[in-house]
């Protein structure tokens, strides 16, 4: 196999494990998004509302960039499958990572916040 054929399934795999990400942090933030009504109904305070409001929008924008992110890695994969002769085109793999990793840890953070709120 060359290096740009294996190059290139390094990158056709990568982009795989992130699409398969993406759909999973996708579902999570689902299933946090129906216990936000637990809250509400556990105290009606203006509080409880004003906690509700604010995860309901921080779960809306994480939706947004998980579902942003998930169209350009599905627009690189129907590129891909394009025959375009010897050009290698793939989206910048680096800054897809640090935009992944950085993703990562806003979920995180923004889950165990949500999180708190049970404890």
């Amino acid at each position: 196999m060359s290096t740009t054929a294996c190059h290139s399934l390094q990158h056709h795999l990568e982009h795989e494990l992130w699409l398969k990400e993406l759909s999973y942090l996708n579902d999570e933030i689902n299933i946090l998004k129906r216990h936000l009504s637990d809250i509400y109904y556990r105290d009606n305070s203006e509080e409880e509302k004003q906690l509700v409001a604010h995860f309901s929008e921080s779960f809306k924008m994480q939706k947004e960039w998980l579902h942003k992110m998930k169209e350009e890695l599905e627009h690189y994969v129907e590129f891909t499958n394009v025959d375009h002769g010897n050009e290698l085109r793939t989206p910048s793999t680096r800054s897809f990572r640090l935009q992944m990793q950085a993703n990562r840890m806003v979920n995180q953070e923004l889950k165990d916040n949500f999180l708190k709120l049970f404890s």
